[in-house]
């Protein structure tokens, strides 16, 4: 049972974005790093990175990017630090499209600093 729960673990998850929308997801760092790797099954899409600590300051991690996929290519992947208990805001926005997305997506929480 381990090794399938590490291989489970290691596997993106696929998340459907519907045409004129935008998916969110918020992972909260208590120190140490955030790490992100995700693709889309062709096309394009922007995507931001945001971090909010407790005193409610926000600051842009990652400015909003438009990142293009022509078919099954290399994820794109990035890490942040956490110093201190720290809430990140992903956000892929579709909004300015006709058209529904694949998302692959993986993210982790880790506090020795690892990639996913």
């Amino acid at each position: 049972k381990g090794w399938a729960d590490l291989l489970e673990s290691w596997k993106p998850r696929e998340i459907s974005i519907p045409a004129r929308s935008t998916h969110h997801e918020i992972l909260v760092a208590p120190g140490g790093s955030v790490s992100w790797q995700w693709a889309l099954v062709g096309s394009s899409i922007t995507f931001q990175v945001q971090r909010q600590t407790g005193t409610g300051a926000s600051e842009m991690v990652l400015q909003p990017t438009e990142c293009h996929f022509h078919d099954l290519e290399e994820p794109i992947f990035g890490r942040a630090m956490a110093q201190k208990p720290t809430e990140f805001h992903f956000s892929w926005d579709n909004s300015a499209s006709h058209w529904s997305k694949k998302l692959l997506l993986r993210l982790e929480v880790s506090s020795t600093g690892n990639s996913p």
